[in-house]
């Protein structure tokens, strides 16, 4: 729980409340009086800090080693004194998926690569390789980089409940692994795959159908197949190949924040680091793909102080439902370590249904709170996405949002942090989340995100709390209290099975817990 130091919350305590403020197009790539303007529109909304787009292009690492300031750069070091003038603090979006998704359609400037992975067909394609450590220094730098030489002292400040000084870092924002195909690519997946079977090459073979003889015979493209529609409905060794294919990403991303999160803190001690790891919900994206990232909240909580996304008031197929809020927070709520959750909203969506026609942000901003959030990021101001503009929201829309963070704040002072209260457990479909595809396989993956909201909202209907459990969590014992546990929909479990899992299931069914499945 976060209380923040800026200057515009003056003597009132006030959650950390931090609203993302793009400057890649007009007007606010050029104008500084519309940037002056939208400065003090989000300070009167009731947010107090901004966060700036500003992830490892070549003309920021231009600019911290010369000082030659592109336009995009000089624009936010305006942003920046404009933001200083009415109180508001300076966030960073400072890592991003494959590099940058605007170069060169939007931003003439290329992301800053050290050696991008090699694609399919053997040449260079955009994207991090997450296991290489020079890369992994370079977003360490580049992240110290930006709150030392660009932020400096109008960088966000805010206090934890026990008085420690902390600074909001917005983070990676859509972080996602790549397979590269070339000898380093294959190398270290094969020896990710070496351990996985225990160097038996006949394990190996009998799970992908093949007569390789050593690990090493096979091409990196055989190891990683291109997923169809029909292998979906098929199943399969490419499926089980596939299972492997997400496994290794979902190693491979833990490591790269393990190392990447220690030397972030090391170079900005009191750095407080909340992800977005989907901009499109987690559970219930209904429409950019985020399947085969290797996302996994629960492994990237570990690390972080918040592993967060933003979330929206839609379910699996876009339609308008207020639970999907609430739901999605309570997936955060067991991913987050500690009882500190900076939950993500984005306010918007005008052309795929205008959700926010129905239900009001505030609203939204409640149901965060019930479901534990106790600080709050949004997008955002100025975005290319369908919304995410604040600066042609209606006024009632905007009145919404201030009041909203006004209520968010003044309530959670009396509440204090969510009082965990063990009812229903619903079991995160781990298997299926893991492996599914929307694109290819889109009526199992919204039916069977939508089976959990079905559940979590029947349960909220009752006034029963309800929780989610992973797998290892119920390995670890997590089912103890709890009345009734929830096994949803996971029609893809047959292929990531949980032996172990499933006797805790038995000794809680026998131990006399109620099941529905």
């Amino acid at each position: 729980m976060l209380y923040s130091r800026e200057s515009c919350t003056g003597d009132k305590k006030r959650p950390h409340f931090s609203l993302w403020f793009g400057n890649f197009f007009e007007p606010y790539f050029s104008d500084r009086k519309k940037v002056a303007e939208g400065m003090r529109e989000i300070a009167d909304m009731g947010f107090n800090s901004i966060i700036l787009d500003s992830k490892l292009w070549e003309d920021f690492t231009r600019f911290f080693e010369t000082g030659e300031a592109s336009p995009y750069v000089a624009m936010q070091q305006y942003m920046i004194e404009e933001a200083k003038k009415c109180g508001l603090g300076i966030n960073f979006l400072t890592l991003f998926y494959n590099g940058d998704n605007l170069y060169p359609h939007i931003r003439d400037s290329a992301p800053d690569l050290l050696h991008p992975v090699t694609g399919r067909d053997g040449k260079p394609f955009r994207g991090y390789r997450h296991w290489d450590l020079a890369q992994t220094e370079a977003m360490a730098v580049h992240t110290e980089r930006l709150y030392r030489l660009l932020a400096k002292d109008a960088a966000a400040k805010a206090v934890d409940e026990t008085g420690v000084e902390r600074t909001p870092c917005y983070f990676y924002h859509s972080p996602g692994v790549m397979p590269s195909f070339d000898e380093d690519g294959k190398r270290v997946y094969v020896n990710w795959l070496r351990n996985r079977y225990q160097e038996n090459i006949d394990a190996l073979n009998r799970e992908y159908g093949a007569e390789w003889a050593s690990f090493d015979a096979p091409d990196m493209r055989d190891l990683w197949p291109e997923m169809t529609r029909e292998d979906y409905r098929n199943g399969g060794a490419r499926m089980r190949m596939h299972r492997d294919n997400m496994l290794f990403r979902q190693e491979i991303m833990e490591s790269f924040y393990r190392e990447l999160t220690v030397r972030v803190r090391k170079r900005l001690p009191g750095i407080y680091l909340y992800d977005c790891v989907s901009q499109w919900k987690y559970l219930l994206p209904d429409w950019v793909e985020i399947s085969e990232r290797g996302l996994d909240l629960w492994r990237l909580g570990k690390y972080l102080d918040c592993p967060s996304f933003y979330t929206l008031p839609a379910d699996a197929y876009g339609e308008t439902n207020g639970y999907a809020v609430s739901c999605e927070m309570a997936v955060l709520r067991s991913a987050c370590r500690q009882e500190d959750l900076t939950g993500g909203l984005f306010l918007g969506r005008y052309l795929y249904n205008d959700i926010y026609n129905t239900v009001t942000p505030a609203e939204m901003m409640a149901s965060a709170l019930g479901a534990g959030a106790t600080d709050l990021f949004f997008y955002g101001y100025s975005g290319l996405d369908d919304g995410g503009n604040f600066g042609k929201w209606s006024e009632d829309r905007k009145c919404s949002v201030r009041q909203g963070l006004d209520w968010f704040a003044r309530v959670r002072e009396l509440t204090g942090k969510r009082v965990k209260k063990k009812q229903a457990a619903i079991l995160f479909p781990y298997a299926s989340f893991t492996m599914d595809n929307r694109r290819l396989n889109e009526e199992d993956f919204r039916a069977g995100r939508n089976d959990c909201l079905g559940y979590y909202q029947q349960l909220a209907d009752m006034g029963i709390n309800a929780d989610f459990v992973t797998p290892e969590q119920v390995r670890d014992g997590a089912l103890e209290g709890y009345a009734l546990v929830i096994l949803p929909s996971n029609p893809l479990y047959r292929y990531l099975p949980d032996g172990p899992m499933e006797e805790m299931l038995r000794a809680y069914v026998q131990a006399g817990g109620h099941m529905v499945a």
